[in-house]
């Protein structure tokens, strides 16, 4: 049984289960990769990091900016052993409502059906690399009015 909890601390991004979240959302990632990722949303003052943990274990992340009207999502990753059990749903959730406004988010063909389950209204970007769909999803509470 899993003893899921959400906390925002960017401190878990320097350690090596924290960072290895960022895994799914890197092209071939590298150990160099990871940490220098990890680093740069670290240092970031603008970017804030919340995390699903199972116990003191972070088994889900999600990276996100907050700007003036709307926050994005800049990176949303559940470990593959924890998929499917609710974590990217909660951590949507917590996020959304720790912030108070608008979720963006960016995606592809493989995690735009997620974002729609989660009640984000998406619409298509079309072509935006070759062969490459892409979707803009927001979630607020006129996004899809």
């Amino acid at each position: 049984m899993i003893a899921l909890s959400f906390e925002e601390n960017k401190a878990l991004l320097e350690t090596e289960k924290g960072a290895a979240l960022l895994v799914p959302a890197l092209y071939l990632p590298t150990d160099e990769k990871i940490r220098a990722r990890a680093m740069a949303y670290a240092e970031n003052s603008l970017c804030r990091a919340f995390f699903a943990l199972d116990g003191d274990v972070p088994v889900g992340l999600c990276i996100v900016q907050p700007g003036d009207q709307q926050a994005e999502i800049l990176t949303l990753a559940v470990a593959k052993e924890h998929r499917k059990r609710g974590i990217g749903r909660g951590l949507i959730a917590h996020v959304h409502g720790q912030l108070t406004m608008p979720l963006l988010a960016e995606t592809d063909d493989e995690a735009v059906g997620f974002y729609r389950r989660c009640g984000f209204c998406v619409t298509s970007l079309g072509e935006k690399y070759p062969g490459i769909i892409r979707y803009r999803c927001i979630l607020s509470e006129e996004a899809c009015l």
